[in-house]
């Protein structure tokens, strides 16, 4: 059996009850761009749709948009870091995507 994706929720939301459908569109748009992934993790994204989970306020129908980006976020992550040249890498105790922003001075 499947796990089913959990939210952890963080303890503030920048968002309001206001933009919350705007957020998750753009989540929804940049979770299917393998391009985005690649540039900033799995790990970035699913804590922005943390924080769209913790907006008070929030709707059953906007909870299940959320739900369902978890599930697009796993399912896309494998594909996204099939190539090692775009695992990750950590600068201090960043994960980085891919290799090459990590700039060390």
């Amino acid at each position: 059996m499947k796990n089913k994706a959990t939210i952890q929720l963080p303890s503030v939301s920048p968002y309001s009850i206001k933009n919350l459908d705007s957020a998750i569109g753009h989540l929804e748009r940049v979770i299917n761009d393998e391009r985005a992934l690649l540039i900033f993790g799995p790990i970035y994204w699913r804590m922005r749709i943390q924080q769209a989970h913790a907006t008070p306020g929030i709707m059953h129908t906007q909870l299940r948009r959320l739900r369902k980006l978890l599930d697009l976020l796993d399912a896309a992550t494998p594909r996204a870091t099939a190539d090692p040249r775009h695992s990750p890498e950590r600068c201090g105790s960043i994960v980085l995507w891919p290799r090459e922003i990590c700039t060390r001075r």
